[in-house]
């Protein structure tokens, strides 16, 4: 699902991580995505997450989602399994 102002994204993990490994199947393994974080609401400039020339601030996405991020990882490393990991802040 697309996420859009005001409302919630409903995202379908394992859609998206069937998605992602389809899209990215081509590239090697480091180059593949291992977590992806669903964030509660879109990037926006007043959120902090975008410039005003609408690039992405990557330091500032990171830090917001640092939790998740790490949680993600740790999944990772603790389940095992195929990456990527969807994970919700």
């Amino acid at each position: 699902s697309r996420a859009t102002q005001g409302r919630e994204v409903n995202a379908d993990p394992a859609r998206i991580t069937a998605d992602v490994r389809s899209a990215t199947a081509d590239l090697a393994p480091h180059e593949r995505p291992a977590v992806i974080v669903i964030a509660a609401a879109p990037f926006s400039i007043g959120g902090g997450e975008l410039t005003s020339n609408l690039k992405l601030r990557r330091a500032a996405i990171v830090a917001m989602h640092a939790a998740a991020l790490d949680a993600g990882y740790a999944a990772l490393e603790r389940d095992g399994g195929e990456p990527p990991r969807v994970v919700r802040p």
